[in-house]
């Protein structure tokens, strides 16, 4: 295989020169990588990986505060690029995307989207909207990250880039509140959530970790 996935070697050390944290260990970063869970992804020690839903060689780091970042692997090894994705992001379909394991508001998490030329993840799509739950399930720790939706006060929801919530949605059973006159920020809920990570409305000010989305170059 040419995309990764057969890669069986030692590399263990991110393209940024972080050590990779032990497939099975839990510190700093929870995560649900586990032999029993991938048998046949060859989670040994702390070396890199191309894990099923995964579109590069990567892994878990120890810096507490970089969940995750992609392989200093060979494109030889691996047989194709990053695929326009810049570092720290992974290629999801049409989109490239980061988990940010960093506590912060709903308005600074855009802030730290926007400073990096991104936006908070907006999926629009089922296609998307499954694939960043997938990710946040298996890679969020079990924490809530924000997406980039909110209202005003009112009914609507709207997108960070401006444009309405149509006809795909995939709201917790029960939400939103949308609270008349109170602007809300929407959420994958996933602590306390066995069946996934679901859209919920919560207050804005809350600190959560977060999802950035770009366009590949």
């Amino acid at each position: 295989m040419g995309d990764g996935a057969s890669y069986r070697g030692t590399v263990s050390v991110t393209e940024t020169g972080k050590t990779c944290q032990r497939w099975d260990s839990q510190t700093p970063h929870g995560h649900e990588y586990t032999t029993a869970k991938y048998p046949s992804s060859g989670l040994e020690e702390n070396y890199c990986r191309k894990t099923e839903g995964w579109t590069e060689v990567w892994c878990f780091t120890t810096d507490p505060s970089t969940r995750y970042e992609i392989c200093d692997v060979p494109v030889c090894v691996v047989g194709h690029k990053r695929q326009g994705c810049k570092g720290g992001y992974i290629r999801l379909g049409r989109h490239c995307i980061r988990l940010v394991p960093i506590p912060k508001s709903f308005v600074d998490a855009e802030q730290a989207c926007k400073a990096d030329g991104a936006t908070l993840a907006m999926p629009k799509t089922k296609e998307l909207d499954l694939a960043l739950r997938r990710l946040v399930k298996t890679s969020g720790g079990n924490y809530d990250h924000w997406i980039g939706m909110s209202n005003a006060g009112n009914l609507d929801w709207t997108w960070v880039d401006g444009t309405r919530l149509r006809h795909y949605r995939a709201w917790n059973p029960g939400e939103p509140r949308g609270d008349k006159g109170v602007v809300l920020c929407v959420q994958y809920w996933s602590s306390g959530h066995t069946s996934g990570p679901m859209w919920d409305d919560t207050e804005c000010p809350g600190e959560k970790w977060f999802i950035c989305q770009i366009r590949p170059a």
